[in-house]
């Protein structure tokens, strides 16, 4: 099917906004975000950040997974760090966010999409948010049509630090491994997902009895074309494994789970370019 896009609304740069260092403004394809070097007292640092995060000075970087319909945006660090977030206004009075140092970290700039619980919202502000205790934090508030304020970062937290019910099982996947020599040999991967993020692996190379144990947790990220991006840090014994992979869910009803490898280590041994195919136990 042939699809002509008509003129966008935003071709030149539409509605923006900054924090400190940090800029982000809507465009005809999503977002995009830019970072401006600073050492003023009253911001954070930005050569601080540059060399934790590898990103350039005034350079466009566009985010990944941005499928809403947008209104007006938001940028805002919360918590103790100086952690910088893009938040979404749909056109529906829903919520999108981007976890902007999580993304550069990780390799895969995107929005984590809609927050779960959140309608009616006409937009957002700063604030500090007060446990009982006498404590608090920086956050940011989402403000409904009826004035209500909504924590924001802890739902991003909460829903972080799950995984959608149908990945979760257990799952494997026949592998062949190729080595120098041009041979290969055959191996399987098991994987048990659990809804708090635990992730469980047990790598069998065929013949051998004793697998390679690999455990940890992940952590949500984003959506992109590729699905549902998730970083981990695995361990087997005291060897950190690290990296970022996207889950596609698409055929998970009929046992069937795609994951496709994006930064760091790889950890099913898939194909350059590739993926390695799932199912479920």
């Amino acid at each position: 099917m042939l699809v002509e896009p008509g003129p966008g609304d935003w071709a030149d740069g539409g509605p923006q906004a900054e924090d400190a260092f940090v800029s982000a403004w809507l465009t005809n394809d999503g977002v995009s975000v830019s970072f401006a070097k600073s050492q003023s007292r009253d911001f954070p640092d930005s050569e601080t950040y540059r060399r934790a995060y590898g990103f350039a000075y005034d350079t466009e970087y566009p985010v990944a997974g941005c499928y809403g319909d947008y209104q007006d945006i938001f940028v805002s660090a919360s918590g103790q760090d100086f952690c910088p977030y893009v938040f979404l206004l749909t056109t529906e009075g829903t919520v999108e966010y981007i976890d902007i140092f999580g993304g550069l970290w990780h390799g895969c700039l995107c929005s984590g999409g809609p927050l779960y619980g959140f309608r009616d919202i006409v937009g957002f502000e700063s604030g500090v948010y007060e446990d009982g205790f006498g404590g608090g934090y920086e956050t940011v508030y989402a403000v409904d049509k009826n004035g209500r304020k909504y924590d924001m970062p802890s739902c991003i937290t909460a829903q972080g630090n799950a995984i959608p019910s149908y990945a979760a099982g257990k799952w494997c996947a026949n592998v062949y491994h190729s080595v120098a020599s041009g041979a290969s040999y055959e191996g399987v991967y098991y994987l048990s997902i659990h809804e708090n993020g635990l992730v469980e692996i047990n790598d069998v190379i065929v013949s051998i009895d004793a697998p390679l144990q690999i455990a940890g947790y992940c952590t949500y990220l984003g959506t992109t074309e590729l699905g549902m991006v998730y970083q981990f840090g695995l361990y087997s014994g005291d060897q950190l494994r690290e990296g970022t992979f996207a889950l596609d869910l698409y055929n998970t009803d009929y046992g069937e789970m795609t994951i496709t490898p994006i930064s760091g280590v790889n950890l099913f041994d898939a194909p350059e370019g590739g993926y390695t195919v799932f199912t479920r136990l």
